[in-house]
């Protein structure tokens, strides 16, 4: 039994393989508990005749987006919907990081964070182009 040491300490009393077994184990019911559920949500959508893939991407949307940085029609996939809708978001993030805005004058807005936010500043917070740099 002597092999069953660590330190002069049995394995089965020392706290560094106690605690290497708990986190084994606590690994392997939370698989087991996420594989358990994944199954149960699988078994029940195939029961119930849901898809869940991603085979409605290349359905029709039937849905215009007014403003579009690519051409998209009401016809188009969800997919094409989805792009657009990528590329608009991106497209507000650059407009907005180039803050100020051309309707706001200068003497409104400090020309750098070093200089502070005057009175007259329409936000105390930082400026979307310091947090989001485009």
């Amino acid at each position: 039994m002597r092999f069953l040491t660590l330190g002069g300490v049995p394995l089965w009393r020392d706290a560094r393989v106690i605690r290497a077994v708990a986190e084994i184990i606590s690994v392997l019911i939370v698989v087991l508990v996420v594989l358990f559920v994944v199954n149960n949500v699988l078994v029940v959508a195939e029961k119930r005749g849901f898809s869940l893939g991603f085979g409605f991407l290349e359905e029709e949307a039937g849905f215009i987006i007014s403003a579009s940085v690519i051409e998209y029609d009401a016809a188009d996939t969800f997919r094409t919907a989805f792009s657009a809708g990528v590329l608009n978001t991106l497209k507000m993030h650059c407009w907005v990081s180039s803050w100020p805005p051309p309707w706001v004058s200068s003497s409104e807005w400090p020309a750098s964070p070093a200089t502070g936010w005057s009175a007259r500043s329409p936000t105390s917070k930082s400026r979307p182009s310091e947090i989001f740099p485009c």
